[in-house]
């Protein structure tokens, strides 16, 4: 990833940790923020229209399982590094 700066999208549906988690990529001038959403089906919905660097998922979304948003980000973004 030489590419600076790294784009990030997030997906946790615990507000408090998702608004930690939006501070603190905000707050490195080498990441820039380019969604963060607390629902599988809202990220799903992003990732086929949007290319990102990162991917932080939440493995334990309420309405779809967070292996299900990788497994699809996987498939349109290879290159995409999940977390």
């Amino acid at each position: 990833m030489d590419k600076i700066p790294v784009t990030v999208a997030l997906v946790e549906d615990e507000p408090e940790l998702l608004e930690y988690l939006v501070k603190v990529v905000r707050a490195n001038s080498q990441l820039r923020l380019i969604h963060a959403c607390s629902t599988a089906v809202d990220m799903m919905r992003w990732l086929p229209r949007n290319k990102v660097d990162v991917l932080l998922v939440d493995l334990g979304l309420p309405d779809r399982p967070g292996t299900e948003v990788i497994a699809l980000c996987r498939s349109l973004q290879p290159d995409c590094e999940i977390m």
